[in-house]
C-alpha cells in the first residue's frame, strides 16, 4: 500500500510540472518472470514519458510511476496520459544483482487498448542466459533502412512500436541485441523508397552461441 501512495504523490508531482491530462489514466498490468516462469517478487519497475524521439529512457524522458512486483510477481500502476501528440511511454526495469536491464520503449498511447499498456508480461534474463544477435544491414536495392526492432526474450532496450509514416523523419535503429538462448527471435523492419514506407519480418533462431545476422534489404 505505501508503494501504491508513493506512486500516486509521484504521478502529483509530476502533473503539477509537465503537461498531462488528469482526466486519463493508463492501466499497467504486469507479471514479472525469469526464464524459467517462476513469478519474481520485489522487482523495481519504472513508467516513463518521453517525446519519442528515439529508443532510449533519456535526460528528456519524465519518470512519472513506478513500484515493486508482490509476492507472485505481480504489479500494477496508474498513471496520467501526457497531453503531447509525440508522447510515448516505456517500461523499465534498471536491473539489479541478478537480473539483466530491460526495458520496452516508443509504446504509444494508441497501442493503449482500453487505456492498458499492450506489455502484460515480461521475462527477466540473467546475463548467463543471453547472447548477441547482431545485424548487419545490407543494401541491395534503392530502398532505405528506416525503422529496425526484434520481438522476442531479451534484454536491453527494446522498440514496442513501429512508426506511422508521419511518426518521425529521421532514420534510427539498434543493430545489437542481447537476446535469450534457444528462443526465436522476431526482427520488424521498415524500408524507405521515396516516401513510401514498407514493413518486414524475418524469424532468426537463436542456439547457444552469438549470432551475425546479414538483413539483406
Amino acid at each position: 500500500m505505501n508503494r501504491y501512495i508513493s506512486a500516486l504523490l509521484l504521478l502529483g508531482l509530476v502533473s503539477c510540472q509537465d503537461r498531462y491530462d488528469a482526466e486519463k489514466r493508463i492501466l499497467l498490468d504486469l507479471h514479472v518472470t525469469d526464464q524459467q516462469g517462476n513469478s519474481l517478487a520485489g522487482k523495481h519497475m519504472e513508467i516513463f514519458a518521453d517525446d519519442g524521439s528515439d529508443y532510449y529512457i533519456g535526460g528528456d524522458s519524465d519518470l512519472i510511476t513506478y513500484g515493486n512486483t508482490d509476492s507472485n510477481g505481480n504489479i500494477r500502476l496508474v498513471f496520467p496520459v501526457r497531453e503531447n501528440y509525440a508522447s510515448v511511454y516505456a517500461l523499465n526495469f534498471e536491473g539489479d544483482d541478478e537480473f539483466e536491464q530491460t526495458s520496452y520503449t516508443l509504446i504509444k498511447e494508441s497501442d493503449c487498448v482500453d487505456y492498458k499498456v499492450p506489455v502484460s508480461a515480461l521475462t527477466l534474463l540473467r546475463a548467463e542466459e543471453t547472447v548477441t544477435l547482431s545485424i548487419e544491414s545490407v543494401p541491395v536495392s534503392n530502398q532505405q533502412l528506416f525503422w529496425l526492432t526484434i520481438e522476442g526474450p531479451h534484454s536491453g532496450n527494446i522498440a514496442y512500436s513501429m512508426p506511422e509514416s508521419d511518426f518521425d523523419s529521421n532514420s534510427y535503429y539498434y543493430s545489437d541485441f542481447q537476446v535469450a538462448k534457444n528462443s526465436s527471435i522476431l526482427i520488424k523492419y521498415i524500408t524507405n523508397l521515396n516516401g513510401a514506407l514498407t514493413r518486414h519480418e524475418q524469424t532468426v533462431e537463436i542456439g547457444t552461441e552469438d549470432v551475425q545476422y546479414v538483413l539483406n534489404y
